[in-house]
C-alpha cells in the first residue's frame, strides 16, 4: 500500500509539473495562469471588508456623488470641493460602477484598484519575459501577487493601485530603452501612462520617471531616451492631461492650484502629511 500511495504521489507530481512546464512555454497559458492566480490572491475579501481607510470612504463617497449627481467635472465630498487630486480616480470608479450596472457597495468602488494590481501583474510579466530568461519570468509577477502592500492596496478604493499600472508602465518604457530592448510606438505607451498618471494623482508621476530620467543622465546612457521625446507623444500627453486642469483652473482660480499644488504634492516632497511619514527603507520591507 505504501509503495502504490508513494507510486501515485509522484505520478501527481510529475503531471503537475508537466503542466508547469507547458504554462511556462505556452504564451497565452502563463498568462492566464497568473491572472488566475492574480485573483485568486488578490479577489478575496474585496466585497466583503468594510471601508478601512479614512481616504477609501472620502474617495467613495465622491464617486457616489458623481453618479447620483451626473457632474463629471465637480468632484465633491458632501459639499466640499474635492480640489487636491485629479478626477481620475473618481471617474473610473463611478464610470465602471455605471458602465456595468454595479450595485452601490464599497466592492464596486474598489474594482478600479483590483483591475490596476491584476493589469501590474501582466505588464510586468510583459517586461520580464522581455528582460529575463523565459524560464524565470514569472517570478517577478509572482513575488508582486503575494506582496502584503499590493494585497492590502488591491482591497482599497483609494488610487494607489492603479497609480503602479500607470508609473509601472512609464518606468518600463525606459527600462527596456536602456536595456536595447524597447517596445513598438514606446513614445505613445511613455506619453500615454504619464498623462493617466497625472489623471489619478497629479505629477507625482512625472517625478519619479524624471528620477530614472536623471539616473540615465548621470550614466551617460540619456542619449538612449532621445526617441521618446517625440512631437506625437507631447501632442498625446496634452490631450489627455491638460483639458481637465484647464477646466478646474478656470472654474475655481488659484483655489485649484494652492489645494492641489502647494498643499498635496509640495506639502508631501518636503515632509510627512497625516502622520505617513516613516523612516527610509520602510517601504522596501513593506513590500
Amino acid at each position: 500500500m505504501q509503495v502504490a500511495g508513494s507510486d501515485i504521489h509522484e505520478r501527481v507530481t510529475a503531471a503537475l509539473r508537466g503542466t508547469l512546464a507547458r504554462l511556462m512555454r505556452g504564451r497565452v497559458g502563463t498568462w492566464l495562469a497568473l491572472l488566475a492566480f492574480g485573483l485568486v490572491v488578490l479577489a478575496p475579501g474585496c466585497q466583503h471588508i468594510p471601508a478601512t481607510d479614512r481616504d477609501e470612504s472620502r474617495y467613495a463617497q465622491a464617486a457616489r456623488q458623481i453618479v447620483e449627481s451626473g457632474e463629471w467635472g465637480d468632484i465633491r465630498f458632501q459639499d466640499e470641493l474635492r480640489l487636491k487630486k485629479p478626477p481620475g480616480i473618481y471617474w473610473l470608479q463611478a464610470g465602471l460602477q455605471q458602465a456595468l450596472g454595479l450595485p452601490d457597495t464599497i466592492a464596486s468602488h474598489r474594482l478600479p484598484s483590483l483591475l490596476g494590481a491584476l493589469g501590474s501583474l501582466l505588464l510586468l510579466l510583459a517586461l520580464a519575459r522581455r528582460c529575463l530568461d523565459a524560464r524565470i519570468a514569472l517570478l517577478p509577477p509572482l513575488a508582486l501577487a503575494v506582496s502584503f502592500l499590493l494585497g492590502a492596496e488591491a482591497r482599497l478604493a483609494t488610487t494607489d493601485a492603479v497609480l503602479l499600472l500607470t508609473t509601472l508602465a512609464a518606468a518600463g518604457v525606459l527600462t527596456l530603452r536602456l536595456t536595447g530592448r524597447p517596445w513598438r510606438h514606446d513614445d505613445l505607451i511613455l506619453a500615454g501612462a504619464l498623462a493617466a498618471g497625472v489623471l489619478v494623482k497629479g505629477p507625482v508621476i512625472i517625478l519619479l520617471v524624471a528620477g530614472m530620467a536623471a539616473v540615465a543622465l548621470l550614466l551617460r546612457r540619456a542619449g538612449c531616451l532621445r526617441p521618446l521625446l517625440t512631437w506625437r507623444a507631447s501632442l498625446l500627453f496634452v490631450t489627455l492631461a491638460l483639458p481637465w486642469f484647464w477646466l478646474i483652473a478656470a472654474r475655481h482660480g488659484a483655489a485649484f492650484w494652492q489645494d492641489s499644488l502647494v498643499h498635496d504634492v509640495a506639502g508631501k516632497a518636503i515632509g510627512a502629511q497625516e502622520s505617513h511619514g516613516q523612516p527610509p527603507g520602510f517601504y522596501l520591507l513593506t513590500l
